[in-house]
């Protein structure tokens, strides 16, 4: 079966991009993204990696090194696990990294879901516009004859907002004509 609506983008392949493996896959700056971290400790007391990486919206394959680098720097500190895996060590600041968490919060206090860079934001939204799509008549009405009616009926001319003090009008009171194609 072929669409009505075909696409003259072919660079247009994909319409979401796979998540991100590695920081340089985010896109954003390693410095960010220690910062973001370093704050959801913070304010979260002694998460585990898996909810730090569910917090930051990043796979834990991208926070398990920037993890074992602030562990490296002393800014954080294994405390505990709820499990057996890297994933369920819990993470807690230690007096350095509480010092070093006061100076970024002093620059952003922003913790949450690390953004997506700008430019990537765009590129997708663009893969994922409707404007490259040309929707002629002809083509509509090879869509509509996809449909289980043979497309009958293209559209409904009707009235769509209620008269002026009633807020609803039964389908039976509505008064529509049905355009043939």
């Amino acid at each position: 079966m072929t669409t009505a609506l075909r696409t003259e983008k072919p660079e247009a392949s994909s319409l979401f991009l796979p998540e991100p493996a590695t920081v340089e896959e985010t896109g954003l700056d390693y410095g960010f993204i220690l910062d973001l971290c370093l704050k959801t400790i913070y304010y979260a007391g002694r998460p585990s990696a898996r909810a730090i990486s569910d917090r930051l919206c990043l796979a834990f394959s991208v926070i398990e090194g920037v993890l074992e680098f602030l562990r490296r720097q002393e800014y954080v500190e294994i405390v505990g696990a709820t499990g057996i895996t890297e994933q369920d060590y819990q993470y807690a600041l230690t007096s350095k990294g509480e010092t070093k968490t006061q100076e970024v919060l002093e620059r952003s206090q922003y913790v949450g879901p690390a953004p997506v860079p700008f430019d990537l934001y765009e590129q997708v939204v663009a893969r994922q516009g409707i404007a490259h799509i040309e929707a002629t008549p002809e083509r509509l009405a090879e869509a509509f004859d996809l449909l289980q009616d043979g497309g009958a009926y293209l559209f409904e001319i009707r009235p769509d907002f209620p008269e002026r003090g009633r807020k609803h009008r039964p389908p039976q009171e509505r008064q529509g004509k049905k355009a043939r194609v």
